[in-house]
């Protein structure tokens, strides 16, 4: 037969057994509304990727291209890769993030018009190419995509005539 204390001794270990569990269970709770909080910006993500938010070409692609006149540089960050094209990661096997500067330019795909204007973020070489041709007044342009990763070369043909300010 158990003494009183002993007994108290059991209800106060079963109180505090009924105490972890709730706490799991709210911290269960909160993880879970984390992950579908999450879950449901990665959907919004891809659905306005697809939608057409940003424009994107394939390699061997061809399309021509009109400017907005609306373009500006926006530090973004990145997964790091190596000269390979594989994501480096940290020694806790997380992948290592790189902040780069991306041009982005307001661009309508006149081949997909559809699509609404969309925005094109490219480096800072393909960015001085276009930024060449803007200059001599050309808003719109055929544009090429060949190879991939590190190996893309974009390929620029101006349509029409310059100086389109005038």
């Amino acid at each position: 037969m158990m003494s009183d204390q002993d007994m108290q001794n059991q209800k106060q270990a079963e109180k505090a057994q009924t105490k972890d569990k709730n706490t799991a269970a709210v911290k269960t709770n909160e993880l879970a509304a984390k992950i579908q909080r999450n879950l449901e910006a990665m959907k919004q993500a891809r659905n306005s990727e697809a939608s057409g938010e940003f424009f994107k070409m394939q390699s061997g692609q061809k399309t021509v291209l009109q400017f907005t006149g609306d373009f500006s540089p926006e530090l973004r960050e990145f997964p790091e890769k190596d000269a390979t094209g594989n994501v480096v990661k940290d020694r806790d096997g997380n992948p290592k993030i790189v902040k780069k500067v991306r041009y982005e330019y307001k661009v309508i795909d006149l081949n997909n018009q559809d699509k609404g204007v969309q925005t094109w973020a490219v480096s800072k070489s393909v960015s001085m190419s276009i930024e060449s041709l803007l200059a001599e007044g050309f808003l719109t342009l055929k544009v090429s995509r060949e190879g991939s990763d590190m190996g893309t070369k974009y390929f620029f043909v101006p349509v029409g005539s310059g100086k389109a300010a005038e």
